[in-house]
C-alpha cells in the first residue's frame, strides 16, 4: 500500500502517523499564564534534539482553529517545564487532557502538586519522576496556515530527577517506568527490556 500524505484518501494523517510512530514517551508541558495561573497538558510529540546546549522540542497543534493554552502561555512567558509521565501517573495525565477553559489549573484538577520552577516561572509537577526546566530557544511555524503545527524548542536550564531513580549516574528505564503512547486510546507499559551491544562506537 502506498499513501500520498497530500492526498491520503480515507486515511487521517494524524491518526495514521500516531499509530505508526510508536511508542512515544509522554510529557506534561507545564506553563504559567500572564496572571500566574498554572497550566499543564500532555504531549507525546516531544523529543531531545540537541545535547550542547541541551534542547528539547515538542509540537503543538490547534484546537478548533485556535492556539492551545500551552502555546499561548509560552509565547508570553518564554519558558515551560517538561515533566515525564510514568505508569503511576497515567490516570492523572488523562485528566489533564480534558478541554478546560483558559486559566483553569489542570494540575490541581488532576490532584497533582505544582511547585514553581527555580529558573523559570512555569511550574514543576512534584509527582513526576523527572522534569526539565526550559527557556524558549525558538518557535517555528510548520505546515499550512490554520492547519499546521507549531514546533517549540526549549533550552534545558535545570533538570530535576527523583533521587531514588539515579543509579551509577544514570536512570534505568525499569525504575523510571515511562508510559508509552500508541495510536487512538492505546498506551503501553515498558516491561520487556533487553540489552544489545552496539556494533560501533
Amino acid at each position: 500500500m502506498r499513501i500520498d500524505p497530500k492526498d491520503p484518501g480515507v486515511f487521517n494523517m494524524h491518526e495514521l502517523g500516531a499509530s505508526l510512530i510508536v511508542p512515544r514517551p509522554i510529557a506534561w508541558i507545564s506553563t504559567v499564564t500572564p496572571d500566574g495561573a498554572f497550566n499543564a497538558a500532555p504531549f507525546s510529540a516531544f523529543a531531545r534534539v540537541c545535547n550542547r546546549p541541551f534542547i528539547i522540542c515538542f509540537s503543538v497543534g490547534l484546537r478548533k482553529g485556535e492556539k492551545k493554552d500551552t502555546l499561548r502561555n509560552i509565547e508570553q512567558s518564554r519558558d515551560f517545564v517538561v515533566n515525564i509521565v510514568n505508569d503511576d501517573l497515567a490516570e492523572a495525565m488523562n485528566k489533564t487532557a480534558a478541554d478546560y477553559p483558559y486559566g483553569v489549573d489542570e494540575i490541581q484538577k488532576a490532584g497533582l502538586t505544582a511547585l514553581p520552577g527555580e529558573k523559570v516561572r512555569s511550574p514543576l509537577i512534584v509527582e513526576a519522576p523527572a522534569a526539565f526546566e526550559c527557556q524558549v530557544d525558538r518557535i517555528i511555524e510548520l505546515g499550512e496556515p490554520g492547519r499546521g503545527n507549531t514546533l517549540v524548542l526549549g533550552e534545558v536550564v535545570l533538570i530535576h530527577i527523583k533521587d531514588e531513580l539515579v543509579k551509577d549516574n544514570a536512570v534505568r528505564p525499569d525504575d523510571l517506568k515511562p508510559l508509552g503512547r500508541l495510536g487512538g486510546d492505546l498506551y503501553c507499559h515498558i516491561n520487556d527490556i533487553f540489552a544489545m551491544k552496539r556494533l560501533f562506537k
